[in-house]
């Protein structure tokens, strides 16, 4: 029950079981005018085994950074970062605003960074420009977890020398503060600032927005088409689009699941999308909750309750109130788990029950290379709320095949949870 916080100055903070822990786990300078600062922060799905962090920081007026923390403990026992290395190349900034700062890893195992045009009245990196396949503005680039360009990515020559170009994944973009990944799809959904629309995209390969172009209906010019998209502060739903989640628990309804959550800077709200069968296009949207004053992004916990952050410096819970029935609450439905690597869920139940409930787990299909432990769990009354752990090994091969399996939690009278291992 850990929870990574960035302060805008530069601090990795860490909540363990409610409580700010009160030592720093590490502490990076920055530059911090206008919207620059410690920005993001992805955990490797691998955390449970290497326990590598990634932060995006704003170092100077003229240079962004990934840097990559091993998590350790101190001897007081506070978590604390350790072998700070650079990933990847320096990215640009003009020191102001439009830094980007999205981040994400990808089923393929890669990282995925997102950088803007660099401010109000700049285009750096954009479609037609000097910089538009020399420059990461405007970008959003794919790099492996240690910092090389994929040799997959669209504009990859190593025979010129590995720059800028190399690391393209997708251009043309205002500003995609936040790039979060569909769990099932495996597709690359993008908030997206604009000038006078906030916009959700589904990005793939080689893929341009285009900007200038905003809320571009056209399926005729190649670029990006929003999957949502509203007017900039002449909306309901606001006009600074923030960061984005997809739920992936289950103490909230089944009707939840798979939704997308965002929230919004300007209205200080959390909206909520349901998804169209398929999970690739966005079928309705409504607001979930008012009163998110200037909300900077939004995640799901362990616990199944969606927590989101305000620039004020406070995280918010926001956990399901309605009648509750028993229930297995895993903390996600899908696991990416990488060859030669573990990765973790947890699992508890929704109330107390009346005696001593023993849930069990089956791997139901799959390779034979995921295995994991334990084989079963038992809740009392005294403990039903306490997340235990299951751990997810996958074994490495040479096949170069993408496999996977499914682990199902089931107890008797109680309806089955379906883990899906990718």
């Amino acid at each position: 029950n850990t929870l990574f916080v960035t302060q805008k100055t530069g601090q990795l903070r860490v909540v363990k079981n409610g409580t700010l822990q009160s030592a720093n786990v590490a502490s990076i300078p920055v530059f911090t005018v206008s919207e620059c600062g410690l920005e993001n922060l992805v955990i490797d799905p691998g955390y449970a085994s290497n326990k590598f962090v990634y932060v995006f920081a704003t170092v100077s007026a003229t240079a962004q950074r990934i840097f990559r923390f091993t998590i350790g403990t101190d001897a007081s026992g506070n978590l604390i970062g350790g072998s700070q290395t650079q990933i990847g190349p320096d990215l640009p900034t003009k020191g102001v605003n439009h830094d980007g700062g999205g981040m994400a890893i990808g089923a393929d195992g890669n990282l995925y960074v997102g950088v803007g045009n660099n401010g109000n009245g700049n285009n750096v990196g954009g479609d037609g420009t000097s910089g538009e396949f020399t420059s990461l503005g405007s970008k959003i680039s794919r790099m492996t977890k240690t910092g090389q360009a994929v040799t997959s990515n669209p504009y990859y020559d190593a025979a010129d020398g590995i720059t800028a170009k190399d690391f393209i994944w997708a251009r043309g973009f205002r500003n995609p503060f936040g790039l979060r990944y569909h769990p099932t799809t495996g597709a690359l959904w993008v908030t997206e600032v604009g000038d006078s629309y906030e916009q959700i995209f589904l990005v793939t390969q080689n893929s341009d927005q285009g900007w200038p172009t905003e809320n571009n209906t056209s399926t005729t010019n190649g670029k990006l088409i929003p999957k949502l998209a509203y007017p900039t502060n002449a909306s309901p739903f606001g006009g600074c689009i923030t960061r984005g989640v997809f739920y992936d628990g289950t103490a909230f309804p089944a009707t939840h699941q798979g939704n997308f959550f965002f929230t919004d800077y300007n209205s200080g709200k959390v909206m909520r999308s349901v998804m169209a069968a398929g999970g690739n296009s966005i079928a309705s949207t409504t607001v979930f909750l008012t009163g998110a004053a200037n909300a900077t992004d939004i995640s799901v916990g362990p616990d199944g309750a969606l927590y989101y952050s305000t620039i004020g410096g406070t995280i918010y819970r926001l956990r399901y109130t309605g009648t509750t029935t028993q229930n297995i609450i895993v903390s996600a439905t899908n696991l990416s788990v990488n060859e030669a690597s573990t990765a973790t869920f947890t699992a508890k139940l929704a109330s107390a029950p009346g005696a001593n409930v023993a849930v069990s787990l089956a791997k139901t299909s799959g390779t034979t290379d995921v295995t994991f432990t334990p084989a079963s769990i038992t809740f009392t009354p005294a403990n039903f709320a306490t997340a235990q752990t299951v751990t997810v090994s996958a074994a490495n091969d040479a096949d170069l095949i993408d496999e996977g399996a499914a682990i199902t939690a089931s107890a008797t009278g109680l309806t089955s949870q379906r883990v899906v291992v990718i």
